[in-house]
């Protein structure tokens, strides 16, 4: 019988010993909605004169590279992106879980099972998150999706049984959008997105990478927002007219949550300094709503600023 996207179940592990070394993947990473594996053998045709057919096939370096799309519960990926996380049990049953970057990325081990009459676990090891966007738009579900790069793999005759988190999810109504202190009205869709723009290192001698090396880090947004007054134009030209300098930069914050802390509260909070407008677009249609969209590039980093509540504690997690 064919495999069903019921029959997934995508799970992953820290790896701790060597860049590359499997651990068994154990932990969910939200609710998935879309995962794609991709891996290349990127053969190359060995040509000759006096042929026109090639002459041989030779597997060139092993390329594998992926992206995991979930409903946002907790902040797993989000570590494995900005560098490192720590833990305080100061509002129990609501833990603390506050993100910090580091030069030098984890990695993990990734499941992508398959379970029926039948079972294939697809498994990739040395895999570092190359991008990460938190996403929301209106009227859906707060949701990330990580663009993964993985050393190695392995094709196994047994899956791990799923893991799917009870985890309350953060819905667009429970957002909220601010820029220098002040919220933005009326947000259609907003994207947070950080690139580590990873390097994968190959070395004579070896088909597989040795080192996915992380290069600069770039913090990106996107907003787009219903066109009603001036105020996010004016801060993108600088004034009322283009500045004859910057223009003047603003923290963007984007904060999630719902519930009562100490008791149930869930919350993704992230803010990013020194922000710029990079691009404005204003698109008009006929019968419908105008909107402004707007591309931001952050200049600062997120450390200390970007933390999550929920209930895992430093053993789950």
């Amino acid at each position: 019988m064919v495999f069903r996207d019921s029959d997934t179940s995508v799970l992953i592990s820290c790896e701790t010993g060597a860049y590359g070394t499997r651990v068994t993947p154990a932990k969910d990473v939200g609710l998935v909605q879309n995962i794609t594996m991709t891996e290349r053998n990127t053969l190359e045709k060995v040509n000759v004169v006096g042929a026109r057919n090639a002459s041989t096939l030779s597997a060139g370096k092993y390329d594998a590279t992926g992206s995991i799309e979930t409903i946002f519960q907790h902040g797993r990926l989000l570590a494995y992106a900005v560098g490192t996380v720590a833990h305080s049990n100061s509002s129990t049953p609501d833990i603390l879980h506050t993100f910090a970057e580091a030069d030098n990325l984890s990695s993990f081990s990734l499941q992508n099972g398959h379970s029926g009459s039948t079972s294939v676990g697809m498994e990739y090891y040395g895999c570092k998150v190359n991008q990460l966007t938190i996403a929301l738009e209106q009227g859906g579900q707060l949701t990330q999706r990580a663009e993964i790069l993985a050393k190695t793999s392995s094709n196994n005759a047994v899956a791990t049984a799923v893991s799917i988190s009870s985890l309350t999810t953060l819905p667009a109504w429970s957002a909220e959008l601010k820029e220098g202190g002040t919220t933005v009205a009326k947000v259609r869709t907003f994207e947070w997105t950080i690139n580590n723009n990873l390097i994968p290192t190959g070395a004579v001698g070896a088909r597989l990478i040795q080192q996915a090396v992380e290069g600069n880090r770039d913090y990106t947004m996107r907003v787009s927002l219903a066109f009603e007054n001036r105020t996010q134009y004016s801060n993108f030209l600088g004034g009322n007219y283009p500045s004859t300098g910057n223009p003047t930069a603003n923290a963007y914050v984007l904060n999630c949550s719902r519930g009562t802390l100490a008791t149930n509260w869930r919350q993704l909070y992230i803010s990013t300094s020194n922000c710029l407008y990079e691009s404005a677009s204003t698109p008009v249609t006929y019968g419908g709503v105008t909107y402004q969209d707007f591309d931001v590039i952050g200049l600062s980093g997120t450390t200390g600023n970007v933390y999550t509540y929920d209930n895992l504690t430093s053993a789950t997690w």
